[in-house]
């Protein structure tokens, strides 16, 4: 029950801040901590291996990533599932000539296909979904939508 009226709170959000992890992860705390891995994905290209997930995640529990601590289960349980779950970050396989199996997983920014303009209705759950798709596309693929399919493709 408290999902349905967290999601009428949000119904009427404007990304007045810019930001989607309001609208995503219920909790200031988490929604600071995301915010700080999607800046630190960002600087990587939109994608991260296991490892450097791992490191990023102790960084962050130590408080080196940010101006405060965000325990490692919980940004693997909160942050990190709920970004895989809705479908924007997937551990996709990519081509490592330096490595043995030559195909590695990373952890990769998922472009997300939505139209170009919004759903018709004032304030209704599609238009929130393709807001958030929107803002997620423009934060992590600044090129066009067929160029963005084909970054993802190309390791």
């Amino acid at each position: 029950m408290g999902h349905t009226t967290s999601l009428k709170a949000s119904l009427g959000l404007v990304f007045v801040e810019g930001d989607f992890c309001r609208v995503i992860f219920r909790h200031s705390r988490t929604q600071r901590a995301a915010r700080v891995f999607l800046e630190w994905l960002k600087k990587r290209g939109g994608e991260a291996d296991r490892r450097d997930i791992s490191l990023f995640a102790y960084s962050l529990q130590d408080g080196n990533a940010a101006s405060f601590t965000y325990r490692r289960e919980n940004f693997y349980r909160l942050v990190l599932r709920r970004l895989m779950d809705l479908g924007f970050m997937e551990l996709a396989p990519r081509y490592d000539p330096s490595s043995k199996l030559s195909v590695t997983y990373r952890y990769a920014a998922v472009y997300q296909p939505i139209p170009k303009k919004p759903p018709p209705g004032d304030s209704n759950w599609w238009k929130l979904a393709w807001a958030i798709a929107d803002k997620w596309n423009r934060e992590f693929f600044t090129t066009t939508a067929k160029q963005g399919k084909q970054a993802l493709a190309t390791p």
